[in-house]
């Protein structure tokens, strides 16, 4: 009976020709949700955005299985809340990446993929305002050190046709407060 298995080969060229670097067999136990999720645990915390036209601030946390993260933003305008959401982050074992899954102050929700390039995360995202129009995005976030990173939103489109994009912004990282 043949069996299957999943393995890693680094190939490396050497005087014109291509040869095996390093072999790695991935029979050994698959890892876990919460050891697949480590790679975005950077986004744990509370971060910030202050522009002239609002204030995004954003809490990331482990759920308590340690199966998830969740991130709850909240948009203010001249001080008043204007949208709120909360955004769940797992692995999809059948897809093997990062999937997510957001829902809206507003009733609208939508989801999404996560894409890892380097240090940018690209999230193609999908889903249904509350007043049914179908909106997709794809969003990117790029990883700029330890306490901050960029946002930005493009190929936006909304009941079909394209809609204007969001311009990339950084996001920082909240200090703790004084004596915590």
């Amino acid at each position: 009976m043949p069996e299957t298995t999943r393995f890693t080969v680094v190939y490396v060229k050497h005087d014109g020709q291509w040869l095996q670097s390093a072999i790695r067999d991935e029979t050994s136990q698959e890892l876990t949700c919460h050891d697949r999720l480590k790679e975005l645990e950077w986004l744990v915390g509370e971060w910030i955005n202050e522009s002239q036209d609002a204030v995004v601030q954003t809490t990331c946390k482990w759920t308590d299985d340690g199966n998830f993260l969740v991130r709850e933003f909240t948009m203010k305008t001249q001080g008043q809340p204007v949208l709120s959401g909360t955004q769940r982050i797992g692995w999809d074992p059948t897809r093997r990446q990062f999937k997510t899954w957001i829902f809206d102050s507003e009733g609208g929700f939508g989801e999404g993929y996560w894409t890892r390039n380097g240090d940018q995360w690209v999230i193609k995202v999908e889903g249904e305002r509350q007043d049914g129009l179908h909106a997709s995005a794809t969003n990117i976030i790029t990883r700029l050190g330890k306490d901050r990173a960029s946002w930005q939103s493009v190929d936006r489109t909304l009941g079909g046709a394209a809609v204007p994009g969001i311009n990339e912004f950084t996001i920082v990282r909240k200090p703790p407060e004084a004596g915590k």
